[in-house]
C-alpha cells in the first residue's frame, strides 16, 4: 500500500488560493453594493434638486401674492385720510388684502431618501442641509402660513373691515367695486388702521421667512450641482 505524503507547500498554496478567492468575491460584492448605492444616491439627489427648483417657483407665487397684499394695504390705508386713490382694480385689491396661501412642497425625492435611509447621502454637511430644509424650514413656513392664527387674514380681518367699509362700497357692472373716501370717527378709524397695520406687519414678517428659505434653497441647489459633478 502506497503511503500518502503531506506536502506543506501545496497545502499553503491551496489555502492562499482559497483566501484570495473568498476575499476577491467579498470585495467584488462590496464594490457592487457601493456602485448600487452611488447610483441610488445620484438618482435621489437629482430628484431632490428638481423638486427644490420647483419649490422656488412655487414660493415665488406666494411671495408675489404677499407683495400684492402689501400694495392693497397701502391703498386701504389712504382711504380714511381722503387722499386721492385710483379706483381701478379695487375688487382685486380687496381680494388681495385678505388672501392667504398654502405652502406647496415637492418632497417626493426626500421621501425616497428617507425610505432608503438618510445615510445614503455620503456627505454629512449635504445630508444635514437637506434635512434642515425639509424637516425644519418647510415646517416653519407651513405652520406660519396655514396654522398661525395671527396670519389667517380672511378669518381675522375680513368681517371687521367689511363692517367699517360697507357703507362706502359701491358695486357697478362697469367699474366693479369702488370705495369712496371715508369719514370715520376717531375710535373706528384707529381700529381700522390697526387692522391694516397688523396685516402689513405679518405680511412683511412672512416675506422675510420666504426670502430666508429662498436663499437656503438656492445655496443647497448649488451644493447639489457641485456634489453631483464631482461624484
Amino acid at each position: 500500500m502506497r503511503k500518502l505524503r503531506f506536502r506543506p507547500t501545496k497545502f499553503i498554496f491551496e489555502m492562499i488560493s482559497v483566501f484570495i478567492g473568498v476575499s476577491l468575491a467579498f470585495y467584488l460584492n462590496q464594490w457592487s453594493d457601493e456602485q448600487k448605492d452611488k447610483k441610488a444616491e445620484e438618482k435621489i439627489l437629482l430628484e431632490i434638486r428638481t423638486g427644490l427648483k420647483q419649490d422656488l417657483q412655487d414660493m415665488e407665487v406666494n411671495i408675489r401674492g404677499h407683495q400684492e397684499g402689501l400694495k392693497a394695504v397701502e391703498f386701504f390705508k389712504k382711504l380714511p385720510f381722503k387722499q386721492d386713490t385710483a379706483q381701478d382694480s379695487v375688487m382685486i385689491k380687496w381680494f388681495n388684502l385678505f388672501r392667504n396661501f398654502v405652502v406647496i412642497q415637492n418632497s417626493s425625492g426626500y421621501e425616497s431618501l428617507k425610505s432608503k435611509g438618510l445615510e445614503l447621502i455620503q456627505d454629512d454637511s449635504l445630508r444635514y442641509a437637506i434635512i434642515e430644509v425639509y424637516d425644519i424650514e418647510y415646517e416653519i413656513l407651513e405652520k406660519l402660513e396655514e396654522d398661525y392664527d395671527e396670519i389667517q387674514y380672511h378669518t381675522n380681518y375680513f368681517k371687521p373691515i367689511l363692517d367699517i367699509l360697507a357703507e362706502n362700497m359701491v358695486f357697478t357692472r362697469k367699474a366693479g367695486l369702488t370705495i369712496a373716501p371715508l369719514s370715520l370717527e376717531p375710535t373706528v378709524k384707529n381700529k381700522y388702521l390697526n387692522y391694516l397695520i397688523r396685516i402689513e406687519g405679518n405680511r412683511h414678517f412672512t416675506l422675510g421667512q420666504y426670502y430666508r428659505v429662498q436663499e437656503k434653497l438656492t445655496k443647497l441647489i448649488a451644493n447639489l450641482d457641485e456634489y453631483l459633478e464631482n461624484h
